[in-house]
């Protein structure tokens, strides 16, 4: 979210922010779980579309429990998706084990995209958590840069430093998420998954290293074209109707939304806004062929 320019620009740095402190400080609690949940319960209401969160439990848990069904704020977090939340979190910080994963919670979770660590060449930090989940599934999802990363100063107000952990890694897949988000709002977190992990770099390889691999944003908004998001929205009807993509988009003022009918029918058009709500609709009669239309708000 931070915006100095010259110094750091985040990914997002135009988004807006709900935050929730939910740690308690002085140490390891079970009921700082249930502060997590409420946390995510209230984000939810406010019509937050992402929930991304650093925070993970291992200590009153095995990691046979890391399976999806067990943890607290795991069963949250597959709830929170369930409802139209994306919720990314950090992998962990524990490091490689031969025998069992090193997961935290809610990183284990059916809906949750959990997210490990790469240095700047692109390998795997040493103390990225590795899966698999307690049941078999690929963690983390994918990966992102978490060793070196330039970031604001905890100890110093006006002061930047480089610091390692899934806690970076986890914001910054976020961030880009985002972006997505910001360019097609009706995607649903099912979708946003699709793309991001159909696009990683070991997306035809996983592995429970880095899962599907680093994530490559450019490519899962190329990956999210227009004719496949339309043929969901448009059955059982999609050899009926062509939508292209508006333009520009985003738009401020006016955009252009272009279609083709191969019969006349009656269609209307919905504009909603990127909070989902609905903001105007319009008839445009029977008619067949390419068609234009141009809207002004």
């Amino acid at each position: 979210g931070g915006y100095v320019p010259g110094k750091l620009i985040g990914p997002a740095f135009k988004a807006s922010y709900l935050l929730a402190k939910t740690e308690v400080d002085d140490g390891e609690t079970k009921i700082e779980e249930d502060y997590w949940v409420a946390g995510i319960e209230w984000a939810e209401n406010q019509g937050a579309d992402i929930a991304s969160s650093s925070l993970g439990y291992i200590d009153w848990y095995t990691q046979d429990d890391m399976d999806g069904k067990t943890a607290v704020t795991t069963i949250a977090a597959d709830i929170a998706v369930e409802l139209g939340m994306v919720v990314v979190c950090s992998a962990g910080n524990e490091g490689y084990s031969v025998n069992q994963n090193t997961l935290i919670a809610p990183a284990d979770g059916d809906n949750v995209i959990a997210v490990g660590a790469v240095s700047s060449n692109g390998l795997r930090s040493s103390f990225s958590s590795i899966g698999p989940s307690a049941d078999g599934r690929i963690k983390p999802d994918v990966a992102a840069m978490g060793t070196g990363v330039y970031v604001a100063s905890s100890s110093d107000s006006m002061g930047y430093t480089l610091s390692n952990g899934t806690s970076f890694s986890c914001p910054l897949t976020s961030g880009a998420i985002a972006l997505l988000l910001n360019a097609y709002p009706q995607l649903t977190p099912e979708q946003i998954y699709d793309a991001v992990i159909s696009t990683a770099s070991q997306s035809t390889y996983p592995d429970n290293l880095l899962g599907y691999g680093i994530i490559n944003i450019e490519a899962a908004y190329n990956y999210i074209d227009t004719s496949r998001l339309v043929e969901i929205d448009q059955e059982p009807y999609p050899e009926f109707i062509k939508l292209s993509q508006n333009y520009p988009n985003p738009f401020n003022s006016q955009t252009t939304i272009e279609y083709s009918l191969k019969q006349s029918a009656e269609v209307e058009i919905y504009i909603y806004d990127f909070l989902g709500r609905k903001i105007e609709s319009f008839n445009t009669g029977i008619k067949r062929g390419k068609r234009f239309y141009s809207f002004t708000y």
